[in-house]
């Protein structure tokens, strides 16, 4: 599983278990949340 944690400046993680059921947990680095606009994005507050 890939997952981004933060706001809007975040850390993406990868997170996967192994067999045993240990779960690992490696950052792969800073992402930043964009917005979708227009017609098919989000709604404005």
């Amino acid at each position: 599983m890939v997952i981004p944690v933060g706001s809007y400046s975040q850390e993406l993680f990868r997170v996967k278990k192994d067999s045993k059921g240990d779960i690992h947990k490696k950052r792969k680095g800073e992402v930043v949340f964009v917005p979708l606009i227009g017609k098919h994005g989000f709604r404005k507050s």
